[in-house]
């Protein structure tokens, strides 16, 4: 049993981590190490971890953890994410979490499944919970923030599952076994944009932040959680209102390499892959505009870190959304002569993106706001594999200005704002919200 200092009306928020490989003893510790820190029992705990503990243990064993510490019926949602970054350091094996407390604030949770099969039928039974926990709330100010099953790569009889997929048969086949797969089996994109496009007209007057879960970018499977339970293909999702204020900002760093349109003249699968740029092959289009040898760009692409390698972070593609917001779109596989990206490009003409490690830098130090007492977001795995060892000087400036801070590094970023009232989705993105 924690021991309780006396109550406090104060917003307080604890980041706690574990590194231990079992499981269970994992789960203890993260949440012994947060919830000691708070003056009251938390209103609410965001769980995250590495993949590591799906063989050391299992998740399950790892919730079981959790909860032999965490007081019964605290709202929990979290998931398995790339990495994170918080008060302790920067880390790509391990757990962390955040416990909040304060009194003036309504909780809500949801969760929906099958997100690849049917990702508005999830979304919209997510939001029911969430809309159900606020039915009768006074306050004003309202977020949500949301965890989606990521992409995973589907496998093919006679084709395989790799992210480069050379010879005309073998790429046509897959590219329209994807759409199938993703579909049927939900192996393949992850639909993330369009869950968050759904939760966004539910919840239209809620700030919303959503990352995408993955495991250690293998993009094998990823795991999702919520209360005592596991779940796989799901969107979790929790919610408050409260009468603080909140803020979000959002950006990436990348630039155009130059304001050349690359005009997408044939697709499929809802513009996810691209077949033909400028009615030419889409691969060879890309790296002539992007002054790279198509022998470097599928070597980039077939290496273990997948499409967030060096080469692809910095020479990724983009478009504009209609209120000319850049968005960052790394390439996922190679199908033959074709593209396929991890979400929905909502143009029809591409740009090829840059950036160098000092915009991404500076791009993360841009989303903190300084005079916050607590921060929480969600940024790019790429801007993690990028910026490798360098991230730790990221980590150590934020924490001279901010005590209680948590990032979590995953697959995909997505954010609604309803002020401008457009879900906007994207990769390389850094997405933080503090309250004040």
């Amino acid at each position: 049993m924690v021991e309780r200092k006396m109550d406090s009306s104060r917003f307080e928020a604890a980041v706690g981590m574990s590194r231990k490989w079992d499981a269970r003893e994992a789960g203890r510790e993260v949440t012994r190490s947060a919830i000691e820190k708070l003056n009251r029992p938390p209103s609410f705990f965001l769980l995250f971890s590495t993949i590591h503990y799906e063989k050391h243990g299992g998740f399950q064993e790892f919730l079981n953890g959790v909860w032999d510490v965490l007081p019964e019926g605290t709202p929990l949602i979290g998931g398995t994410v790339v990495g994170f970054m918080n008060d302790y350091g920067c880390y790509t094996r391990g757990c962390t979490a955040i416990a909040v407390s304060y009194p003036n604030m309504d909780v809500a949770v949801g969760v929906g499944y099958n997100t690849k099969k049917n990702p508005e039928k999830a979304a919209g039974k997510c939001a029911e919970g969430i809309l159900m926990g606020f039915k009768n709330s006074k306050y004003k100010e309202s977020f949500i923030f949301q965890l989606v099953s990521g992409a995973t790569m589907p496998h093919f009889p006679g084709i395989g599952g790799s992210f480069v997929l050379k010879g005309k048969i073998k790429s046509s086949l897959a590219a329209k076994l994807i759409e199938t797969s993703t579909r049927k089996l939900q192996k393949g994109i992850g639909r993330e944009e369009e869950v968050l496009e759904k939760m966004s007209k539910k919840l239209e007057k809620s700030f919303i932040i959503s990352g995408s879960s993955s495991d250690d970018m293998k993009l094998a499977k990823d795991y999702q959680f919520i209360s005592k339970g596991v779940s796989t293909n799901s969107i979790v999702a929790i919610g408050f209102k409260i009468d603080k204020k909140i803020d979000i900002r959002y950006n990436h760093g990348f630039h155009k390499l130059f304001n050349e349109k690359l005009k997408i003249t044939d697709s499929s699968f809802d513009n996810r892959i691209i077949k033909k740029i400028n009615n030419k092959d889409a691969v060879s289009e890309f790296t002539r505009a992007a002054n790279w040898s198509e022998s470097a760009f599928e070597e980039s692409i077939s290496r273990k870190t997948s499409f967030y390698n060096l080469p692809t972070v910095y020479f990724p593609l983009g478009f504009e959304y209609p209120d000319k917001t850049l968005a960052a779109a790394a390439v996922g596989a190679i199908l033959g002569k074709g593209i396929s990206f991890n979400y929905r490009i909502d143009s029809d003409d591409l740009f090829v993106l840059t950036a160098s490690g000092k915009n991404i830098v500076d791009a993360i130090d841009e989303s903190i706001d300084k005079n916050s007492d607590f921060i929480f977001g969600v940024s790019c795995c790429g801007n993690l594999v990028t910026l490798g060892d360098d991230m730790c000087f990221v980590q150590k400036k934020i924490r001279k200005n901010i005590k209680n801070f948590l990032v979590v590094f995953t697959l995909g970023e997505g954010v609604y704002n309803p002020l401008d009232g457009k879900s906007k989705f994207f990769n390389e993105a850094n997405i933080i919200l503090s309250i004040k």
